[in-house]
């Protein structure tokens, strides 16, 4: 799962598992879910400050959970939606964003 760290008024968010290296960072609900809440931590946030997602090794990530639709045909609709809804929040946040993007992108 995504977890944050703090370097002064920069968030750097990592996409992927602490302490795991090559993590796929795969979207699946929980993930988005875990990203969604990260999101939060860090627009609750006053003053100036910056966010960057970075991935681990190989892969910033590798893109829809595909193993996890086939295992949940029934939620993938759900699972789309929210997904857009969480690109569609990192696009507005009012925050400076970049994505260091790493490995097989």
């Amino acid at each position: 799962m995504p977890y944050l760290q703090r370097e002064g008024q920069v968030f750097i968010l990592q996409l992927g598992n602490q302490g795991d290296r090559d993590t796929e960072n795969r979207f699946h609900p929980e993930w988005v879910g875990a990203m969604d809440a990260l999101l939060d931590e860090v627009a609750a946030i006053s003053g100036p400050c910056g966010l960057v997602t970075i991935g681990d090794g190989k892969f910033y990530s590798t893109g829809f959970d595909v193993e996890w639709a086939a295992r949940n045909p029934e939620r993938i609709n759900d699972n789309v939606a929210n997904l857009l809804r969480l690109f569609a929040r990192i696009l507005t946040l009012p925050i400076p964003t970049v994505a260091a993007i790493n490995g097989h992108a």
